[in-house]
């Protein structure tokens, strides 16, 4: 199986920039045990911008997914939970929902991952794929990044949607 580390696309300019919520959503309450701190339903404002095309990927201030991702994503993950997160962009009238999704850690880097000057951060992780525990979207334990990885099925069926601004890229695996 080959995985992928998901990304918005760095040439996809006009995803929405998220201005608050930081105080609703904290980092530390995106696990399986403490995500009962944040709400089911969350309300967020974004920058206007008269050609906001509103991204199916969303990664700053933390990883959002949209509607369509969010469906397609169930089905291969079926007990996957999620928060429903709603951007707003009051000025030009428009909103959208996404699915900020509570993502299992795995410990699956294989020690042939490459270290940052010998220190605790990865730059190049490198996957056991016995390890995975057979989840098709998850966060890396261990590697400083909130980037999901996901298998290639799922990434295929992402890609089959024509999804906006999502950006893949290959893993190594052991």
């Amino acid at each position: 199986m080959k995985y992928f580390i998901m990304d918005i696309n760095p040439n996809y300019v006009s995803a929405p920039q998220i201005l608050n919520g930081f105080d609703e959503i904290q980092k530390r309450d995106l696990t399986l045990r403490k995500h009962e701190n944040i709400k089911k339903q969350v309300l967020l404002y974004v920058k206007s911008h008269e050609e906001k095309v509103f991204a199916d990927i969303l990664t700053s201030p933390f990883f959002l997914m949209s509607e369509k991702m969010h469906r397609i994503a169930k089905k291969y993950e079926p007990t996957m939970v999620s928060k429903q997160v709603a951007l707003v962009d009051k000025d030009n009238q428009a909103a959208e929902l996404y699915y900020l999704p509570i993502l299992p850690r795995i410990d699956c880097i294989s020690p042939q991952s490459e270290l940052n000057n010998g220190k605790t951060k990865f730059i190049t992780p490198v996957i056991d794929p016995h390890r995975t525990l057979h989840k098709h979207i998850f966060w890396l334990k261990g590697f400083n990044s909130d980037l999901p990885v996901i298998t290639l099925d799922l990434a295929e069926s992402f890609l089959r949607r024509d999804l906006k601004g999502i950006d893949l890229t290959l893993m190594n695996l052991e």
